[in-house]
């Protein structure tokens, strides 16, 4: 019989400006249990784990664990306590060995220093007793992500957790890997009586994984449920305060002719790195090819490529047969090729500048917004305005500067500007990243409205939902290369995380 390990009681947070994170939240973990936290980005899901795990301490309201009243002044004091927690962003050191990382920190000395072959047999240990495959003697660094995160959920253990805080544990996980994981954190819930409470934004694993969910909307709990009595769409409505749609319409049509040809394009970074290997690929117009993958396998320097940003060693790339390796981004830009980066911050905005100005940034040089030198404001102001309200723009003023924007806005403001520059072929590398499901909806339709205005879309995502979506074609990376080319019609996640690992690739018949 399960009881009660963790019980939070109207717990409330308000920051010293004045931002409220979280109001009057309550819910209750067992012991043996999965416990999902969903929320749409900005929602308090951050700020209320951070106050269990004694990063941030609540204005009001009380934490009891193990029956005692918490009251914490640091993770120190979580971990000593038998709470672990594992951030999205692995807490990791890249040279050190899987089991120096595990161990790291912790008493497994002799004469004052690590004792590396002690180490490596309590990692070995350690991960046999919770069912966790690891390679002890690997360094972090040349190991593949999926295993990282176990390294992070083992080096927790290791220090005692009894209750597992887990911060998006499948972002970056192909859908095998995180299969595995959900198997290993089943054997420490069921076998083993430990409570492990995880956040994400894919529902479909809230269903697969979860005893109970917790949903929270605006800082607030907007229902506690066991995870049996509600569907995916019911918990994505809870989220957004509306009916969410899941499953977008692309209306059959021919492919148009090829837009943009990639041929046997090669790229080493600035540290001699081999990131692309002979990459050829052709974009069509009327299409949108999702390029699936594990990221980190060159899909990053894919886009930079294609938008000017970095040049390639070898290669060519070429818009409706025109030759563009080698412009600027300002001449690909005049050339009609569009690029939502997925750094917004250091690539696609400037963060003091406003929205106008992020807006018409490549053309206030163009006929229709000045003329000899002088601005047409009045017609300025009305194309923003027009914007703001198609692509719903939370903001003061098309002054207001879009660093000062939250996450989500700020990417639609980015979506807005490349959209509307009416591109011929547009880059989208992780544009719903960060963003809420009522605006990943948005970006998305619009995605669709550009292929079917006979553009060419490619799409570079993470989500493998989101590839599988709205995608026409997937393209999988692995290393720098294209393993495999599908028509998305019977292809699933599975076929695709085969793939994605390397373990499966497409022969030049196929």
């Amino acid at each position: 019989m399960m009881s009660d390990f963790l019980r939070v009681e109207g717990i409330s947070k308000t920051y010293e400006n004045g931002v409220v994170a979280n109001t009057d939240i309550s819910f209750n973990v067992r012991q043996g249990e999965m416990h999902a936290i969903c929320g749409e980005n900005g929602a308090g899901k951050s700020t209320l784990m951070k106050m269990l795990y004694g990063m941030v301490k609540p204005t009001s309201g009380e934490i009891y664990y193990k029956g005692d009243k918490l009251d914490l002044d640091s993770p120190k004091e979580a971990i000593e306590l038998g709470i672990g927690m594992v951030h999205q962003e692995f807490m990791l050191v890249p040279s050190f060995t899987v089991a120096e990382n595990i161990t790291l920190g912790a008493d497994v000395l002799k004469g004052g220093f690590l004792d590396k072959e002690d180490a490596v047999r309590v990692a070995n240990a350690l991960a046999e007793t919770y069912n966790f495959d690891i390679d002890a003697e690997a360094t972090v660094e040349s190991i593949p992500v999926g295993m990282r995160q176990r390294v992070e959920i083992l080096k927790a253990l290791y220090r005692g957790a009894d209750l597992l805080i887990l911060d998006e544990p499948t972002a970056v996980l192909t859908p095998q890997e995180s299969e595995e994981l959900f198997a290993s954190l089943k054997k420490l819930v069921r076998e083993l009586n430990k409570s492990v409470i995880f956040i994400t934004h894919k529902l479909k694993e809230v269903k697969f994984a979860s005893d109970k969910i917790t949903v929270i909307q605006h800082g607030k709990v907007t229902g506690n449920f066991d995870t049996d009595s509600v569907s995916v769409d019911e918990i994505a409505n809870k989220m957004v305060g509306r009916e969410v749609e899941n499953s977008y319409y692309r209306k059959p049509q021919e492919l148009g002719g090829k837009a943009l040809e990639i041929k046997s394009l090669n790229y080493k970074d600035a540290a001699g790195i081999q990131r692309l290997n002979n990459l050829t690929l052709d974009i069509y117009e009327g299409e949108v090819l999702g390029i699936a993958g594990v990221e980190g396998n060159g899909q990053t320097e894919l886009a930079r490529l294609i938008s000017g940003l970095d040049k390639p060693t070898s290669g060519d790339i070429e818009l409706y047969g025109q030759q563009i390796q080698g412009k600027t981004p300002h001449q690909i830009r005049d050339l009609k090729i569009a690029h939502v980066s997925e750094d917004r911050k250091g690539d696609g905005t400037a963060g003091d500048a406003s929205i106008r100005d992020n807006v018409l940034v490549d053309r206030y040089h163009q006929k229709n917004f000045g003329d000899m030198g002088l601005l047409k404001m009045g017609v300025i102001k009305d194309h923003l305005s027009h914007l703001i309200d198609r692509f719903d723009i939370r903001c003061k003023s098309q002054e207001t500067a879009i660093g000062s924007l939250s996450g989500g806005n700020m990417q639609k403001v980015v979506i807005a500007r490349e959209i509307s520059s009416e591109p011929k072929v547009l880059i989208a590398a992780q544009p719903t990243r960060g963003v809420d499901i009522g605006a990943a909806e948005l970006i998305r339709n619009e995605l669709i409205k550009l292929r079917d205005n006979k553009k060419g879309v490619l799409l570079l995502s993470a989500d493998l939902d989101e590839i599988l979506s709205i995608s026409d074609r997937i393209a999988v990376i692995y290393k720098g290369e294209i393993v495999g080319v599908f028509k998305n019609e019977n292809i699933d996640e599975k076929t695709l995380g085969l793939y994605m690992l390397g373990l499966k690739r497409q022969s030049e018949h196929e």
